[in-house]
């Protein structure tokens, strides 16, 4: 039961067919998307926020996000605020922790960019996506080039923040990073 939302499992997994391979296997055990239907999203109140967004993946790919402005001002002007990126756990997706990215945003003063993984939420339900560890680092890379290149935010103003499973994306991208001062959490 995911709030009041039944989710199905199965003590026996199918057996695997020869096209499916091993990579979809540890792909499906290690990436569980959340079983949840569009109308979960509905009733969540995701689809009606105004500060949810769609990126776009180096393959084409629509993933939501919602990017969350910090209540708080940060000074004269906004130009020394700190944007959190946010990678959730795994099991979850970004219409099960919405009151957290509130809540992270209005105690830390700081803008959050909370991101879908490609074949979790909206991205599975919408596009008929599939989880896996690539679609992950895409989907990161497509909240750093919306902060980045769309918002210009400049990058040192930036916070990586994963989560269990998002500490993968999260840790990837900062060792990619030529950014000093590049802030890192991995919860």
């Amino acid at each position: 039961d995911i709030n009041g939302h039944a989710a199905t499992t199965s003590a026996a997994a199918p057996p695997l067919s020869p096209q499916v391979g091993m990579g979809c296997a540890v792909s499906s055990l290690a990436f569980p998307a959340p079983p949840l239907d569009r109308e979960f999203y509905e009733s969540r109140g995701l689809l009606r926020r105004r500060d949810l967004i769609y990126l776009t993946t180096s393959k084409n790919e629509r993933i939501p996000a919602i990017y969350k402005r910090s209540p708080h001002p940060g000074g004269k002007n906004d130009d020394n605020r700190l944007t959190i990126i946010y990678s959730h756990g795994n099991a979850e997706d970004i219409g099960l922790h919405l009151p957290f990215v509130d809540a992270l945003s209005y105690v830390t003063g700081c803008d959050v960019l909370s991101y879908e993984y490609v074949g979790y939420s909206l991205s599975r339900t919408d596009e008929g996506a599939d989880p896996s560890e690539s679609g992950c680092l895409r989907s990161i890379d497509a909240a750093w080039r919306y902060l980045v290149s769309d918002r210009q935010i400049p990058a040192n103003r930036i916070v990586l923040y994963g989560r269990s499973i998002g500490t993968g994306p999260t840790v990837d991208l900062a060792s990619r990073s030529s950014v000093e001062g590049l802030g890192n959490i991995a919860d």
